[in-house]
């Protein structure tokens, strides 16, 4: 999905809740670019540096714990590649993951820690 305003970079489960947020917010006006990366490794860095470098700001969802997941990789590789791009953010770039505690093994608290949907548009939202 092409947008203008900023891209968000996804995989597995996250992407169809990107592309519900994109719809969202694009009723809103702002306009989202969803990166499907289909895999992580290889990763296509370079679509990630293309759209970043047209939207200057770049949201990472992933469904894994924020902290050792796989956003980080994603980010850090952006860096190494393209520091240019990086410096020229109009917003910090983000990580939305699963929060930093033990994933229950019930639904509903499940959906409580995992990024939904709602949890991709205020992310979108702090950045402008």
């Amino acid at each position: 999905m092409e947008g203008k305003d900023v891209t968000i970079v996804t995989y597995s489960s996250m992407v169809s809740k990107a592309f519900a947020a994109a719809e969202e917010l694009g009723k809103g006006g702002i306009s989202v670019e969803v990166i499907d990366l289909r895999s992580i490794v290889p990763m296509d860095i370079e679509t990630i540096v293309k759209s970043v470098e047209k939207t200057r700001r770049l949201l990472i969802v992933h469904e894994a714990m924020k902290r050792g997941g796989v956003a980080g990789e994603i980010a850090f590789r952006l860096i190494e590649e393209a520091p240019d791009v990086v410096r020229n953010l109009k917003a910090p770039l983000k990580r939305l993951g699963h929060k930093n505690i033990a994933l229950p093994h019930d639904v509903l608290l499940e959906r409580m820690i995992v990024p939904q949907t709602e949890d991709i548009v205020k992310a979108v939202k702090e950045m402008f």
